[in-house]
C-alpha cells in the first residue's frame, strides 16, 4: 500500500465524525442499522462522508453522502493517484455508495418521490447532477462551460400501476449519464486543495488529445431508492454505483451492484 493511499484512507476514516453528528447518524442509532459498507476488489478501502446543507445544494434538502473510489496505483513508477483519474481504468470517474436525503419540501413531501409508491427520477437526479458537476469537477477547477451533465433513466416516469419495486419498498432506477470528468492538469487553483489528500494528484500523462481536461464521459448506473420515516422528516435512502460504459466499466457496475444487492435488498 502506498503512502498516498494510506493518507487517503486516513482522510476517509476522519470523516466518520460527519456521519455520527448528522441527522442520519441519529436515525441509524435508533434503527440499529448502517449505511452500505460492501467493499469490492479495486476500491479504496474506506468510506468518505460529506454532509451537504440546503445552502450548499440550493435545494430544499440535507444530504449525507457516503462513497468510495478506485484504489491507488501501488507499483513503483506508477501514477501516485486514485484510478478515478485514469481514463483506461474501470474506475474512471466512479463513485459508489449511498445518499441519505432529508427532505425540506413543504407538507413533509419526500425528495425524489411523487408519492410513497411513485419515485420521481427527474427530481432525484438533481443531486447526482450537482455532485458530479459543482461538487466534484468544480472542486477540481472545472470551468462552468464544461459543467455539462445530461442524465436519462430507463424508467424516468415510473408511472403506476407497475413501478419497478424490487423488494421491500426498494425501487430500481437505471441511469445513463454524460458527465464532466474530474481529470485535469496540475498545478492550478482549485476550490478545495485538501481533496488531493484523498484522490491523489492526477498523472499528467492521463491528459491527452482524446482525454482532455474535464471532457465528457458516458456513464451508466444502477440505483435503488427507498423511503424511510424519521423524527426529523421523510428520508430518501439511495445506494448504487455509476460506472463508465467503456473498458471494464459495465463489468465493474455488475460486480458492485451484485455485492450490494445481496446485502441491502434484504432490509
Amino acid at each position: 500500500m502506498s503512502t498516498q493511499a494510506d493518507m487517503a484512507k486516513a482522510v476517509m476514516a476522519a470523516s466518520q465524525e460527519v456521519l455520527q453528528d448528522s441527522f442520519f447518524g441519529k436515525f441509524l442509532a435508533q434503527r440499529k442499522a448502517d449505511m452500505p459498507k460492501v467493499l469490492v476488489t479495486g476500491a479504496l478501502e474506506g468510506w468518505k462522508y460529506n454532509l451537504l446543507l440546503p445552502k450548499d445544494l440550493k435545494l430544499p434538502v440535507t444530504v449525507l453522502m457516503q462513497f468510495s473510489i478506485g484504489d491507488f496505483f501501488s507499483a513503483p513508477g506508477q501514477a501516485q493517484c486514485s484510478r478515478y483519474f485514469d481514463p483506461g481504468s474501470d474506475w474512471y470517474n466512479v463513485f459508489y455508495g449511498s445518499y441519505a436525503v432529508l427532505s425540506g419540501k413543504p407538507e413533509g413531501v419526500p425528495w425524489g418521490f411523487k408519492s410513497k409508491t411513485q419515485p420521481d427520477f427527474q427530481e432525484f437526479v438533481n443531486i447526482p447532477r450537482i455532485d458530479y458537476t459543482y461538487l466534484t469537477a468544480g472542486m477540481f477547477g472545472c470551468p462552468p462551460a464544461k459543467m455539462n451533465f445530461v442524465a436519462t433513466g430507463s424508467n424516468p416516469t415510473l408511472e403506476p400501476p407497475s413501478p419497478p419495486q424490487v423488494a421491500d419498498g426498494w425501487y430500481k432506477v437505471e441511469v445513463t449519464a454524460v458527465i464532466p470528468s474530474g481529470l485535469h492538469r496540475v498545478p492550478k487553483p482549485v476550490d478545495y486543495p485538501l481533496a488531493y489528500l484523498m484522490y491523489g494528484v492526477p498523472d499528467p500523462t492521463f491528459v491527452t488529445k482524446d482525454h482532455d481536461e474535464y471532457h465528457q464521459v458516458e456513464m451508466r448506473g444502477e440505483l435503488y431508492m427507498k423511503l424511510m420515516d424519521s423524527q426529523d422528516g421523510p428520508i430518501t435512502f439511495v445506494w448504487g454505483a455509476i460506472c463508465p460504459t467503456v473498458n471494464g466499466g459495465p463489468k465493474l457496475l455488475d460486480t458492485i451492484i451484485t455485492a450490494m444487492r445481496s446485502k441491502y435488498l434484504q432490509l
